[in-house]
């Protein structure tokens, strides 16, 4: 049987979680929390990959604001949609939620076709980012942004191929003793050098 991706509904209102839960059940599980704290403890704690949060602004004891400041800065759950369910919310609280990261908005009361779609496309988002990520990884160096040895081979294995009648001249690039660089200036100080190393050399390239 295909599993269920799972939600998670966070509201004080225990009816418009029903109401929430009512809608989703048929298509997702559903985790509902009280409030943003109660929330904070689910996501971390429960072994759970959560495929969305629908989170309402105004709750006691953490509001809607304090969890995505919490959720958007830590890099586990960045890429986790968060979906704003708006009521008489004013401009300045969405703009501020859009700041801290919202994906979208459901307005009560609830029209069970938009907020489906709405949930449905945030995921696919979401998931095609993951994709997008992992293709990354597992082709560039995560550090300075580019092929790493494997996608490397790769690259120049098809031009060689390609243009199996031209004359190539294959350069190395190294940076001489670099350790002393992390040992005077630490290792953030070497990261940031090694990054500017490598957009110097895309663009260098991608110039020629």
């Amino acid at each position: 049987m295909h599993k269920l991706k799972t939600i998670l509904v966070v509201d004080d209102s225990s009816l418009n979680r029903r109401i929430l839960r009512k809608i989703l059940e048929t298509e997702y599980e559903v985790v509902e929390a009280e409030n943003g704290k109660s929330a904070l403890d689910i996501i971390k704690k429960e072994d759970t990959d959560f495929s969305a949060v629908i989170l309402d602004l105004v709750m006691p004891i953490m509001d809607g604001f304090e969890l995505m400041n919490i959720l958007c800065n830590d890099q586990k759950y960045k890429e986790l949609p968060i979906i704003i369910t708006t009521g008489n919310n004013g401009v300045e609280e969405e703009k501020k939620a859009l700041e801290l990261g919202a994906w979208d908005f459901v307005s009560k009361p609830y029209d069970v076709d938009i907020i489906k779609f709405r949930i449905k496309n945030a995921i696919d988002r979401s998931q095609l980012f993951a994709m997008k990520k992992l293709k990354f990884l597992a082709e560039y160096d995560v550090l300075t942004e580019i092929y790493n040895k494997e996608k490397f081979s790769e690259m120049t294995r098809k031009m060689l191929d390609l243009y199996h009648d031209e004359k190539f001249a294959f350069l190395r690039f190294d940076i001489d003793r670099f350790q002393l660089v992390n040992s005077f200036f630490g290792m953030d100080e070497g990261d940031r050098l090694l990054k500017y190393i490598g957009k110097g050399l895309q663009i260098k390239l991608s110039s020629q």
